[in-house]
């Protein structure tokens, strides 16, 4: 329920800055997205101390793979920002890496191996994002060579099609009066070399 409360809450405010959009700046709505996530690590990580008991370890442990899941997930969806990648791992890991510390026996155990996982995470998180970013970055240059080629290609086709309008009303005219000279239509031309010369113009 609560975690319905949360979704619904962060999409009525992205509802309703939404009709703003052009009045907040980018930073603004990433600022908005971080500020989510951070409410729903929030709730992730409250999830053992609210649902979890450490009488049957089998259970918890088996309910505390959904938790441990929870990161890996958000790394793989929110690559393209290393502030919000952060989020999940850093409030996730530690906060049930404590709860495992306070079970007795097994338990302690898990909670230090979840302890350095989620240390050893964070160069594992930043990793996945400059791998992300550098894809990124790849496909808008990618993107941008397109749309110059593309450019570029329009630029030519419109340089020939004004190029080629303004060559062919002046060359039709030398062709057709070179044709009426050439073929003699308003009397013969003297001297007979004239009727040569219009002959090599038509051709």
């Amino acid at each position: 329920m609560l975690t319905a409360v949360v979704f619904a809450f962060r999409f009525g405010i992205f509802w309703w800055f939404s009709g703003r959009r052009t009045a907040h700046s980018d930073q603004f709505w990433l600022n908005l997205f971080r500020a989510g996530l951070a409410a729903a690590a929030l709730l992730w990580a409250a999830m053992p101390w609210m649902i979890f008991g450490h009488t049957d370890i089998f259970t918890a442990g088996s309910l505390y793979i959904l938790v441990a899941v929870a990161p890996l997930v958000s790394v793989n969806g929110l690559a393209f920002d290393r502030m919000a990648i952060m989020i999940f791992p850093i409030t996730i890991y530690p906060a049930s890496a404590l709860w495992w510390l306070t079970a007795s026996g097994q338990g302690q155990n898990i909670g230090w191996i979840s302890l350095l996982f989620s240390i050893l995470f964070i160069p594992f998180a930043r990793r996945a994002n400059a791998i992300a970013a550098g894809f990124i970055r790849q496909a808008v240059e990618l993107e941008q060579a397109r749309q110059q080629a593309e450019a570029a290609h329009r630029s030519k086709s419109e340089f020939l099609a004004s190029m080629s309008h303004e060559l062919r009303t002046p060359l039709n005219a030398v062709i057709g009066f070179s044709q009426i000279i050439a073929e003699g239509h308003f009397g013969q031309v003297q001297p007979a070399r004239y009727q040569d010369y219009a002959q090599d113009i038509l051709a």
